[in-house]
């Protein structure tokens, strides 16, 4: 997971060289969408400067009212600190970095170092509200 020989531009770069060839082999235009592990602006620009067709975005809005989550699920990942993130075999066989939870540690845990910066809405600009604040009523700060 964190190889830097695996790292989400190598692939999306690897991708697109061999869709490229597929495309003029046979007159099709096959979109490539770049995801896991896209944060902000700066990456969504990067991986379209790169040719990618679009980005997908997940953790990112996890907290989010439009997010359909279970309101302790968002709050987990708004409380969540870097020694709370784990590495994990999903149940496709993929990693991931879920918080974790009871349901996690049935997992066994990978030692993998944590890159992924928190709390998730660190880089808020003056002016912007953390998720926590947009979750509805009930959601906000304590006091």
């Amino acid at each position: 997971m964190d190889d830097p020989a695996f790292c989400l531009e190598n692939l999306v770069r690897d991708v697109l060289t061999e869709v490229k060839k597929v495309e003029a082999e046979h007159g099709v235009c096959i979109p490539v969408i770049a995801a896991g592990g896209v944060y902000d602006g700066a990456d969504i620009r990067r991986f379209l400067e790169m040719g990618a067709s679009g980005v997908q975005m997940g953790t990112r809005f996890v907290a989010t009212h439009e997010c359909d989550a279970d309101a302790a699920f968002k709050q987990s990942y708004l409380d969540a600190k870097a020694e709370d993130l784990m590495v994990i075999k999903s149940p496709v066989g993929l990693p991931g970095r879920p918080c974790a939870t009871s349901f996690c540690w049935r997992r066994p845990r990978d030692p993998t170092p944590l890159p992924l910066p928190l709390p998730l809405h660190q880089d808020l600009r003056p002016g912007d509200q953390p998720l926590l604040h947009r979750l509805g009523p009930g959601h906000g700060p304590p006091g």
